[in-house]
């Protein structure tokens, strides 16, 4: 192909790219308005535009609005509900689900994936598929719409080859975890860990949109974490940057899901505290992370809100040993804030935990993250399939035709 032909047809796909990100962000808006806010020409927007119509991702509607002259009807864009749609697949220790949703990001349907035991892992992916076809099955959707999948998963991910490379708290390790998805379900498939997920959501939709350095801890059964550096996500040599659970902090003496002693795992995370409460036993051998103790970590939570003094402390100290693992991140990625997600991050007695022993210290912000596990599944798929330079037009094209 000649280069020339090659870079038009890039500078098409971003500038596609870049109207369906307008339209999300400013819907309903005119055409004059897409081209002034994206710097384009209104015949270059026109372009565009009808070919977005044409596939049914956007659709044109009457309208005052849009920031034109007051009172004159004009017609304004706005997506399609049912332009696209996307599946959503989180896996962890914990909790496995599936969902569908719409390009604007709202969840058609959702349901959990029961398994009893997570060691194998074609075993979990062959469940996670079999409940995406109940969902797609129930909800009606048009197939042919669904452009790809978003996986987020506890542990390491190798991105570019999609592969989970470890998960400690799974007990997996080298699973080709995209490819077994794919072959299931026969969608593009794209995979990152959940930690890394979030912050990259809560970057694109979230409370991190104005930063350029931010930091991201999930404190659930076990502690993920993912770092951004000058709005880059950092990845490390092995992809393990942020991935701070297995921190070794001084004083400790007990064994981690990993094997080795004293990480910040057994001081920080849902399973210690589970443990400190001695609603799980604490023995020598490598632990265990169960379905059974992620509900037992929920009402623990709900326990403390409802002013559970023994609880709020249990909480309260894990929050202050993170926040100690804390400093040492700040002091090599300085970020804006770091933001704590998942129902233990966001719990009070938690929170304040962090927040005494890290922001009294650094002066840096500790705050709740404002994006779901949901939304992190399934904006991993839109910004993969749907808000990007990938988006499979020439399929679109071929369903209207």
């Amino acid at each position: 192909m000649d280069n020339s032909v090659g870079s038009t047809q890039d500078i098409r796909r971003d500038n596609r790219r870049r109207v369906l990100e307008l339209l999300r962000e400013h819907e309903p808006v005119a055409r004059n308005e897409i081209a002034r806010i994206a710097g384009l020409t209104e015949p270059a927007i026109s372009r565009i535009t009808r070919e977005l119509v044409d596939t049914r991702l956007i659709e044109e509607i009457a309208s005052n609005g849009g920031g034109l002259r007051p009172g004159r009807p004009v017609v304004a864009l706005r997506l399609c509900g049912d332009g696209a749609y996307v599946i959503g697949i989180n896996i962890s220790a914990d909790n496995k689900w599936v969902c569908i949703a719409d390009m604007r990001g709202d969840i058609r349907a959702k349901h959990q994936i029961a398994l009893p035991d997570s060691d194998d892992p074609a075993s979990v992916v062959a469940s996670a598929a079999q409940e995406a076809r109940r969902l797609i099955e129930s909800t009606g959707i048009d197939r042919s719409r669904l452009l790809g999948i978003g996986v987020t998963v506890a542990g390491t991910v190798d991105p570019d080859n999609g592969e989970l490379t470890e998960s400690p708290n799974l007990g997996w390790s080298r699973v080709p975890l995209a490819r077994m998805v794919e072959a299931e379900l026969d969608l593009p498939v794209t995979i990152d860990g959940r930690s890394m997920a979030l912050l990259r959501v809560e970057k694109r939709i979230g409370a991190a949109r104005n930063m350029s350095n931010a930091a991201l801890v999930l404190p659930a059964l076990g502690i993920g974490g993912a770092v951004m550096i000058d709005g880059r996500m950092a990845r490390g040599r092995a992809n393990r940057a942020g991935q701070i659970g297995h921190l070794r902090m001084s004083g400790s003496t007990l064994r981690c899901v990993c094997g080795r002693v004293g990480c910040l795992d057994t001081l920080a995370s849902g399973h210690a505290i589970l443990q400190q409460l001695n609603l799980v036993p604490g023995d020598e051998r490598t632990p265990k992370h169960e379905i059974a103790h992620a509900r037992l970590l929920e009402n623990m939570v709900a326990q403390a809100a409802s002013h559970d003094a023994k609880a709020s402390e249990v909480l309260r100290a894990a929050g202050r040993h993170l926040g100690l693992a804390l400093r040492a991140v700040a002091a090599v990625a300085d970020p804006e804030a770091v933001f704590l997600a998942g129902e233990v991050g966001h719990s009070e007695g938690y929170l304040q935990g962090v927040r005494e022993a890290f922001t009294e210290d650094t002066g840096i912000p500790v705050v709740p993250s404002t994006v779901t596990n949901d939304m992190a599944a399934i904006w991993l798929a839109l910004e993969a399939f749907v808000y990007s330079r990938e988006l499979d037009m020439s399929r679109l094209r071929d369903l209207v035709e």
